[in-house]
């Protein structure tokens, strides 16, 4: 157990963690202190002690050291027992000094390290919070100038309003710049008819494919004539004022952010078609609803940029939060090796150099001996902990809070729900592709090894870097920040060209960074209660509760639950079920897929999520069906990129409940085992079917064909 794992902090409270760490740390400083002083203090007493024996020893008697006297002889001999006694003083004494620099030298090192950490920290907890608090403020206005210009659409609707509007029906006059003008249903109609005029098509890039895209000139070079029929000849200045107002009235929205002004047309751009949200009823309005639109439009700019400048400043307080705990974890474990080594070399000195203190030294040692500085950090770890809270992340819902519109922009941050809703996917997009380059590239640095030279060092297995420290990685952050800022759905094309740890790394932060946890908080409390009784003697009772309470998750929280468990059950399924590592993967990992609604002191120390996610390796079949097989790559509602599919890696999918028969496989969609079954026995027979893809057919039996454990029919 590491400390980045346990000293956070709570809901209420996401630098209790540091704090907490901080302030122990102090106190083991203080407890370094306490024996540097009584070394020093005993330093004094033994060197005063050797000098004053020294002088004893160098003492004249009345009688000359040549007397031959037999009480003469005696008292030499004591002098030079006195002398030698100096000397094993002394000795001790400069032993002691050494000792003591080097604790003088830890203090002064870590004291320095310790404050200006600190310092560092505060200063970004408060940059954090005062752009967090702007932030707040201009959302707020933002949220107040749409509830403006919503309630000025319902007046012009409903009372007239500043519309021009006179007609019977209240239906509203369009007016746009360049001289447009007609009612909201001459433009609806007019949407629909270029709807059926403009092809929409797939556009690749170097990185991706963007679905379903309108490309502006098309669009214009349609919408003219429409326009011309509709008010007469128009010039270059309408149209492109009218197409202007399709994009603010949210009837086009942009595939990619745009460098021109919100709300405007880009000739450079790429759109989609999307459904004006009721928010943008004034849009085309001329007057003051336009007036006051384009400001909320400003506003809400403005609100954007001060989320990334927000998140950024949490990015930045977590980074130095991060280096801070391994500096302390690595501080407390050197000042604990430091005492263990100083207590040991002071008995060796005292067993050597002060003979007189032998009993006493040997009470000491029986203590020194049980003092293990590898056991101290765990039993801190333990009794210290703090919770797994991190600061939140800003996300800003735009539009008065359209959270699904909020996954677009950025994928961390975004529920499980919201990411699902957006891609069109059964799991989050993030989450398959990361399992799928998880799995080839480590497999990829197993072929290379296992081809390389004999004294190259094998790649770390599959299974243990989930258990390693590798969430916080430089690396890791800065892909993080990438993905966030350059269009993720773009971006994770990449992942299959990062090392393993670092996508490892980046799954977990994107567990740990969900606003609710892949297990919903809904079921933390039940769960807690039905893991109350630590006997496996009702088992087969807790499975079946268990399986009840998952089947109330909502489905792309069930859905995603099972691919990732499905996944690390894979990885232990060669292990004994009372295998370390099995329990240790549990330990690590159950708060990333289960965590309570509110974080406290008291949650820290919850022990069933790591049970739960036992449960879930261990006795994976009966929980979620024997024919829930691994899936690295999901299929979505659309298409996925042609230049992704050059794994070769078997799509498995699942529903809750559904049998094995229903299960199905495929590589670019989903297809089920009986109609892949009938595909293979009519092609076997040469009667497919001219309608059926044979190119699509042939790539599905591939993948299917690459991977073990098919059914018999593919073998």
């Amino acid at each position: 157990m590491k400390f980045e794992d346990v000293f956070w902090g709570t809901s209420a409270d996401p630098l209790l963690g540091i704090r907490t760490l901080h302030d122990g740390f102090q106190t083991g400083l203080s407890e370094l202190k306490d024996l540097h002083a009584f070394l020093c203090d005993r330093y004094r007493a033994e060197d005063a002690y050797a000098t004053r024996l020294s002088d004893i020893a160098k003492q004249k008697g009345a009688l000359p050291d040549s007397s031959s006297g037999l009480l003469s002889q005696i008292y030499r001999s004591l002098k030079q027992e006195t002398y030698s006694l100096s000397r094993s003083h002394r000795a001790f004494a400069g032993s002691l000094a050494s000792l003591a620099s080097s604790l003088a030298d830890f203090l002064r090192d870590n004291e320095r390290l310790s404050n200006s950490r600190t310092l560092l920290i505060d200063e970004s907890a408060k940059d954090f919070e005062s752009k967090k608090s702007s932030l707040e403020e201009v959302s707020k206005e933002a949220e107040a100038a749409w509830k403006s210009v919503l309630d000025q659409n319902i007046s012009a609707d409903g009372e007239g309003g500043d519309s021009d509007a006179l007609e019977e029906g209240l239906m509203e006059v369009v007016e746009a710049e360049g001289g447009v003008v007609m009612t909201r249903n001459e433009v609806k109609a007019i949407v629909e008819g270029l709807k059926k005029d403009v092809k929409v098509q797939d556009h690749k890039t170097l990185l991706t494919t963007h679905k379903s895209c309108i490309p502006s000139t098309s669009l214009l070079a349609h919408l003219r004539p429409r326009l011309n029929s509709s008010a007469g000849d128009i010039d270059d200045a309408a149209l492109r004022a009218f197409a202007d107002s399709l994009v603010a009235k949210g009837f086009l929205s942009p595939v990619s952010p745009s460098s021109h002004s919100p709300g405007t047309f880009d000739r450079g751009q790429l759109y989609r078609w999307s459904e004006p949200t009721p928010l943008g009823g004034a849009a085309m309005s001329g007057g003051t609803a336009g007036a006051n639109r384009e400001r909320a439009l400003k506003v809400e700019t403005e609100a954007r940029r001060l989320a990334r400048a927000a998140e950024d400043a949490r990015g930045l307080l977590e980074a130095q939060c991060v280096e801070y705990i391994h500096a302390l974890e690595a501080a407390h474990t050197a000042r604990l090796a430091l005492a263990a080594e100083t207590l040991t070399s002071f008995l060796v000195a005292a067993r050597t150099n002060a003979r007189d203190a032998a009993v006493a030294v040997d009470r000491v040692a029986l203590f020194v001996e049980t003092f293990k500085p590898e056991r101290e950090i765990r039993i801190v770890a333990e009794r210290d902990r703090t919770g797994n809270a991190r600061v939140p992340v800003v996300v800003y819902f735009p539009m008065g809070g359209d959270r699904v519109a909020a996954a677009e922009e950025v994928c961390f941050g975004v529920g499980v729900e919201e990411l699902v809703a957006f891609e069109g996917r059964r799991v989050p997009e993030l989450l398959a592709r990361g399992l799928e380059a998880v799995t080839s590239t480590c497999a990829a640095a197993t072929a290379v090894s296992s081809t390389g030279s004999g004294g190259a060092k094998p790649p770390t297995s599959e299974l243990d870097l989930w258990l390693d420290s590798n969430m916080h990685m430089p690396r890791v952050r800065a892909l993080r920040q990438e993905l966030n800022r350059n269009g993720w759905a773009r971006e994770l094309v990449r992942l299959k060209s990062q090392p393993p740890a670092v996508i490892v790394g980046l799954l977990k932060l994107w567990l740990v960074q969900l606003p609710i946890s892949l297990c919903s908080h809904e079921i933390y409390e039940p769960l807690k209660i039905l893991y109350l009784s630590k006997s496996d003697e009702f088992a087969s009772t807790r499975l079946t509760s268990l399986k009840s309470l998952l089947s109330t998750l909502s489905k792309p929280h069930y859905d995603s639950l099972v691919t990732l468990a499905t996944y690390w059950h894979n990885l232990v399924a060669g292990l004994e079920r009372d295998d370390t590592k099995v329990a240790e993967l549990a330990a690590t990992l159950g708060t990333l897929v289960l965590r309570p609604r509110v974080e406290t002191q008291v949650t820290a120390h919850d022990r069933h999520p790591a049970r739960f996610l036992r449960d879930l390796l261990t006795h994976h079949a009966e929980i979620f069906g024997v024919n829930a097989v691994t899936a690295t790559r999901f299929g979505p509602n659309e298409d996925d990129d042609e230049d992704d599919t050059g794994s070769g890696v078997l799509d498995v999918g699942w529903n809750a409940g559904s049998s094995a028969s229903e299960a199905v496989v495929g590589e670019d969609s989903l297809v089920s085992a009986a109609e892949l079954r009938k595909v293979v026995e009519d092609e076997q027979k040469g009667a497919v079917d001219d309608a059926v893809n044979l190119d699509e057919v042939d790539e599905i039996l591939a993948a299917a064909r690459s991977k073990d454990g098919v059914p018999d029919f593919l073998s």
